[in-house]
């Protein structure tokens, strides 16, 4: 059947108006109405199920894709470096800046400053050392000893020199010998706790 022959065949149809009485088709009108409201919900009811299976897709899809790697801070790498080298040029450069370190290597100072300990010392000029003071000296063997001046002697076999007694904060005497400025390296500004312990018996 063409569609010429389709055409003259549906004119020839009776109409829906013609099929049924007015007032039956004005009752079917509700029908119609639930109907077309059931297809409504049942194509919102379809598309909301498959928008949920696609989101547990993608969540699926990101669970399973590994953690992307850290890069290392370039800033933090260079920092580190800077501060390594600025450690190690003020630390080949401790006399330029009057600074010296020294281990402690007796348990003379107690806990004041325990043994193993890097004491950093400055030097300063005889008329600044005064009672309290910590000072680290060479005696007359040459053997060095860090103690806490306990008393200034200003004028020393008379000649106007300086001249300390010394005591280590744990010891119960004073050391023997009078200690004059030429034998002092150094007085202490601070100390690191036990970071020199690999060097010390």
């Amino acid at each position: 059947m063409d569609e010429r022959e389709f055409n003259s065949f549906s004119r020839g149809l009776p109409s829906p108006e013609e099929l049924f009485h007015a007032d039956e088709w004005e009752e079917r009108e509700p029908d119609r109405q639930e109907i077309e409201d059931l297809t409504q919900k049942e194509e919102k009811a379809v598309y909301i199920q498959a928008r949920e299976e696609a989101e547990d897709v993608r969540e699926r899809v990101q669970m399973e894709e590994p953690a992307p790697k850290r890069k290392k801070s370039k800033l933090f790498s260079a920092g580190f470096v800077i501060g390594l080298l600025a450690l190690a040029l003020v630390l080949t450069n401790l006399g330029f800046f009057h600074i010296r370190l020294f281990c402690m290597m007796s348990e003379s100072m107690g806990d004041a400053i325990p043994k193993g300990s890097v004491i950093v010392s400055y030097e300063a000029s005889a008329e600044k050392l005064q009672t309290g003071d910590v000072i680290t000296y060479a005696n007359r063997d040459g053997v060095l000893i860090t103690h806490e001046i306990v008393n200034v002697i200003s004028n020393y076999d008379g000649n106007g020199s300086y001249a300390f007694r010394t005591k280590g904060a744990a010891n119960e005497t004073e050391d023997e010998e009078a200690v004059t400025y030429g034998m002092v390296k150094g007085k202490a500004l601070f100390y690191i706790p036990y970071i020199g312990k690999p060097f010390v018996k």
